[in-house]
C-alpha cells in the first residue's frame, strides 16, 4: 500500500506538467524546438538537489549503451509530444500516451525476464483501457486519425522503450544514478541539436519568449522532474508493468485538475469537458480503474 500510495504521486505531478506543457506548447512559444531546448537547459539545476538524496556512482561500462536509449528516448518522445499538444485537447493526447503502454508487458517479458501474475495482467489492461477512454470522454474534441494520433502514437512507443530500459537499468544500479546519468544524456543530446541550423534558428527567435514565459518553464520542469523523481524510485522497487499500470491513472488527475481550476486560470490552460453529464461517467470509469488499481498490487 505504501508503494502505491507513493506512486500515486507520479501522476498528481505529471497531470500538472502535462497542462503547463498545453499551456506552453500553445500559447507561449512559437516554435517546438524552442519549447523543448529552454525546458531541457533549466534541467541542469535541479541535478546536484538529485545527487543529495542519494549519493550516485558511476555505472558499469556494460550498461553505457542502455544509458544512451534512455537519454535519447527522453528527448526524442519530447517532439512528436509537442507536436500533438498544440493541436489537440491534453485529454486525447493523455489517451494516446496511454495506448503505447500496452507492448510493455511484451518488452518486458522478453527484455528483462519480467514475469507477474494473471490478475496483475488484467488490472494492468483494465486501467490503461479505462484510461483511455476516460481521457476520450474528457476530450472536447475527438479522437482522429490525423497527425496529431500517429504523432502520439510515435512518442507512445518511444516512451514505451523508455520504460522498459529504464527498469533494464535500475536493476544494477541505484535510482539516484539511473536518474542522473540518463538526465545528463539528455541534456548533452538537446545541446547537440543546436549544430542544426533551424533548431538554432529557432531558440534563438524565441528567446524573448522564454524571458517572458520563464517562471512557466520552470513551473513545469519542477513539476516533471518531482514526478520523475518518485516514479523512478518506484520503478527502482516494483515491476515495471506494475509501476506504468499505476502511473496511467494520470487522465484522470487531467481531468480533476481542470474540474477544480479550469474557471480560475489563465485562458488556454484547460481544454477538457467538465460538464455534469461528462463528470459521471468520468467517476464511473475511474471505479472500473480503481478495480484494475486493486488487481495490479494484489
Amino acid at each position: 500500500m505504501g508503494l502505491l500510495l507513493l506512486t500515486l504521486l507520479n501522476p498528481v505531478f505529471h497531470s500538472w506538467a502535462y497542462v503547463v506543457d498545453n499551456y506552453i506548447a500553445g500559447k507561449l512559444f512559437k516554435k517546438i524546438n524552442a519549447g523543448i531546448f529552454y525546458g531541457f537547459l533549466i534541467a541542469p539545476i535541479f541535478i546536484p538537489f538529485v545527487a543529495l538524496l542519494e549519493k550516485p556512482s558511476i555505472p558499469p561500462v556494460g550498461l553505457l549503451l542502455a544509458f544512451l536509449i534512455v537519454g535519447l528516448a527522453e528527448v526524442l518522445y519530447v517532439f512528436p509530444y509537442y507536436k500533438a499538444l498544440q493541436n489537440e485537447d491534453t485529454a486525447v493526447v493523455s489517451s494516446l500516451f496511454s495506448i503505447g503502454k500496452i507492448f510493455i508487458p511484451i518488452l518486458a517479458y522478453f527484455i528483462i525476464g519480467e514475469t507477474l501474475k494473471t490478475t496483475q495482467y488484467v488490472g494492468f489492461f483494465t486501467i490503461i483501457l479505462s484510461s483511455v477512454l476516460l481521457s476520450l470522454n474528457g476530450a472536447k474534441g475527438k479522437l482522429r486519425l490525423n497527425k496529431s494520433f500517429f504523432y502520439m502514437i510515435l512518442a507512445s512507443l518511444i516512451g514505451t522503450i523508455d520504460w522498459v530500459m529504464y527498469k533494464f537499468i535500475l536493476n544494477d544500479v541505484s535510482w539516484t544514478t539511473g536518474y542522473i546519468g540518463t538526465s545528463l544524456i539528455a541534456i548533452v543530446f538537446c545541446f547537440t541539436l543546436l549544430v542544426i541550423p533551424a533548431f538554432r534558428r529557432d531558440v534563438a527567435e524565441d528567446y524573448p519568449n522564454f524571458k517572458k514565459s520563464f517562471k512557466w518553464i520552470f513551473l513545469e520542469d519542477l513539476l516533471s522532474i518531482i514526478g520523475s523523481l518518485i516514479g523512478t524510485y518506484a520503478l527502482s522497487m516494483a515491476p515495471v508493468t506494475v509501476i506504468a499500470g499505476i502511473v496511467s491513472i494520470q487522465p484522470f488527475f487531467v481531468l480533476l485538475n481542470a474540474v477544480i481550476f479550469s474557471k480560475k486560470s489563465p485562458d488556454g490552460m484547460f481544454r477538457e469537458k467538465t460538464d455534469a453529464f461528462s463528470i459521471i461517467k468520468k467517476t464511473i470509469l475511474f471505479a472500473i480503474m480503481g478495480i484494475g488499481l486493486y488487481l495490479i498490487m494484489k
